[in-house]
This record gives C-alpha cells, structure tokens and sequence, in this order.
C-alpha cells in the first residue's frame, strides 16, 4: 500500500512533468499545452498541494493558458509590482 507521503510525491512529479509538457508544446499546439495546465490545477486541488512561486508564474489562475511573456502573458512592474496580466482573458494576477 502506498502512503500519503508516497502519493503527494507522485503528485508533486506529476506536476513537474504536466508543467515541462505545457512549455515544451506550447509553440506547437498552444491549446494542448491550456489542457496540461488544467490537468497541473486538477492535481494540485484534488491532493492539496501548493504550487511554488516560480510554478504559480507559469499560467493563468483563471483560463489556464501556458503563460509566454510578451505573447500570452504581461508583466507590471512600473505601474504594479510583479502584476501579471493574461492577454488571453484579462485576469490580474498579484505575484
């Protein structure tokens, strides 16, 4: 039998893994790498994990998109300290 600390580290691996999908697809297929940052925010609530700094950075809370700064994603920082904006739906998010 698996324990609980066992499971949160698959989990935690699952993450990481989703997370290198995402970036590595998203030039390709941008709405394939939406779908493994939907599937990182599905794993991260159904085992309560919570995401890094550097993670959180990476798509939107909201829609889901792989964040790319410039292209999917703009970034405050004379207006609004480490403000991220999604150009895909607008959600402001403070990091």
């Amino acid at each position: 039998m698996i324990s609980k600390t066992e499971t949160l580290n698959i989990a935690r691996e699952r993450i990481i893994i989703l997370l290198d999908l995402a970036r590595s697809t998203f030039e390709s297929n941008s709405e394939q790498s939406t779908r493994y940052c939907e599937l990182v925010d599905k794993v991260r609530m159904r085992f309560n994990i919570r995401l890094t700094k550097e993670q959180k950075k990476m798509f939107c809370k909201e829609c889901h998109s792989y964040w790319v700064e410039g292209k999917t994603v703009k970034i405050n920082n004379k207006i609004k300290p480490n403000e991220h904006v999604c150009l895909v739906c607008g959600f402001k998010r403070k990091l």
